[in-house]
């Protein structure tokens, strides 16, 4: 396949794969390895394709909205002792310790 802009013909080389199996660093290294010229049709292309294609940026609002409709959002509203949920953990966690240090206690 190739690309022809300015008077280059820039190919993509079958052998070699597609830019999806190349690195960032091995991408780097084979433009910077172009003439100059040929590095200002590889930046002209890639501002031409951001153009088209923008990136997507997902409104966090909107990420919050989507996480908030998951069933597991929310099960535990109703109960009590989750209320102050970091206290809950605690006291867990003290629950925890308490029966690890009476495990390990010689009889």
């Amino acid at each position: 396949m190739s690309i022809r802009r300015q008077g280059f013909n820039l190919w993509i080389n079958p052998r070699r794969g597609t830019i999806r199996d190349m690195n960032v660093q091995s991408l780097t290294e084979e433009i910077a390895a172009l003439p100059e010229s040929a590095q200002k049709v590889v930046a002209d292309l890639i501002s031409s394709l951001r153009q088209n294609y923008p990136v997507a940026r997902r409104n966090p609002a909107a990420w919050v909205e989507d996480w908030k409709s998951e069933p597991a959002f929310g099960m535990w509203r109703d109960r009590s002792e989750m209320e102050d949920s970091a206290a809950y953990v605690r006291e867990l966690r003290a629950q925890d310790a308490k029966q690890r240090s009476e495990q390990n206690q010689p009889e």
